[in-house]
């Protein structure tokens, strides 16, 4: 089962309603008895049901997060700031401990939630989303990714809705991937940094943060180089030799 978290803003001390804000001493009350709803639901469905959460883990004293998995959002994205490292970190941590994860992308957003209009900037935006995933995927972990969370097969919405909904298939998602060979590898190079991970059918995945927080386009470069010569995003992404764009 899905728990939504009606859009908490845990840490602030304050929930944002269609009536205003709540007050941090109900806010918190409210924190606690959702952590300790979605402890019970797991502990109902036992060791073989899913529980998953929406953008937070809940710590236990035991050491356990109280359920067996965590939906991201908007991975790279908006819902609590806009960091690809951290997003990346968050992901590869529940991926550690064996947890489900199901990573939801923007689609066509720019970071800051504006929409990509032109191809370059949607092919971007696939390639920093997809990239991100992958080098911080584990066994139990998905992605998917689509222009609004209700959107099926476009009705209602502009042309490019259909492209990305949920029932739209990204060529990408067909491409050999294979197993790991290892985790992602960081390295810092001048004041950025580059992320790199190889996987079993040749495929190789690099993300370039051109800064410490990597929070925003033009410093967050995605690069899939796959196993039957296809490119997505620029290659390679921190620019240090002759790239290679898709389509090229």
């Amino acid at each position: 089962i899905f728990v939504d978290s009606a859009n908490l803003k845990v840490g602030t001390g304050q929930w944002m309603s269609c009536n205003g804000k709540i007050p941090k001493a109900k806010s918190d009350k409210w924190n606690a008895a959702h952590a300790a709803m979605i402890v019970k639901a797991q502990q109902i469905f036992g060791d073989t049901g899913l529980v998953l959460s929406n953008n937070f883990d809940f710590p236990q004293p035991d050491g356990s997060l109280g359920n067996h998995g965590r939906f991201f959002e908007q991975f790279v994205g908006g819902f609590d700031g806009y960091n690809v490292r951290r997003d990346i970190a968050a992901l590869q941590k529940e991926a550690a401990v064996g947890r489900y994860t199901e990573a939801h992308g923007g689609g066509p957003t720019l970071f800051g939630g504006q929409r990509a209009t032109t191809p370059a900037q949607i092919e971007q935006c696939w390639a920093q989303q997809l990239a991100a995933f992958l080098l911080g995927a584990g066994e139990r972990s998905y992605f998917y990714a689509s222009l609004g969370w209700s959107n099926i097969a476009g009705a209602g919405g502009p042309p490019i809705s259909k492209e990305w909904s949920w029932t739209a298939w990204h060529p990408d998602l067909g491409r050999a991937l294979g197993s790991p060979h290892s985790l992602a590898s960081v390295k810092a190079i001048g004041k950025g940094f580059l992320y790199e991970r190889r996987f079993g059918a040749g495929t190789n995945v690099s993300f370039w943060c051109a800064n410490a927080g990597c929070n925003a386009a033009a410093t967050a470069i995605g690069c899939i180089s796959w196993s039957d010569g296809h490119v997505t995003g620029t290659c390679p992404p921190h620019g240090l030799h002759s790239s290679t764009s898709a389509g090229e």
